[in-house]
């Protein structure tokens, strides 16, 4: 929801500051629902004020950290899946490109040091960058 579509189902004006608290609320508390979130909103608002919304800020805050954390941690499933196929077809490189990555990230003593050593290691520019991610790096 956009702040002028807001303010025009509200009837007045509300502050850049409040709407990012009404937006924050809006997309992330549980008691929001998908269809009539809006509405709710705008009951919310009329009914309690922005303070009233204020006092579910830190359940919506809370949401989308564990929504963030469920993101990465899908996107490292996804990726031991991928590592699990790899393997089972017999491709070795992914992991191969991971143990280097890991050396070279242990033995350099500064980033910009990685940085160069990375610039060396001769595989495929994807599977570097799959290693780093899998290394954290």
């Amino acid at each position: 929801m956009m702040k002028a579509e807001f303010e025009k189902l509200l009837g007045e004006h509300v502050t850049a500051a409040e709407y990012k608290v009404i937006e924050q609320v809006y997309t992330w508390h549980p008691a929001i629902k998908d269809t009539i979130g809006k509405e709710q909103m705008k009951v919310l608002y009329k009914d309690f004020g922005i303070g009233g919304i204020k006092g579910m800020l830190p359940v919506a805050e809370k949401m989308e950290e564990l929504d963030s954390k469920r993101r990465k941690l899908t996107a490292q499933m996804q990726m031991i899946k991928r590592r699990e196929e790899m393997l089972a077809a017999g491709d070795t490189k992914l992991e191969e490109a991971i143990e280097q990555v890991d050396a070279l990230y242990m033995k350099a003593n500064t980033e910009e040091g990685f940085e160069k050593m990375m610039e060396s290691l001769e595989i495929e520019e994807e599977m570097k960058s799959t290693a780093r991610m899998v290394v954290g790096c």
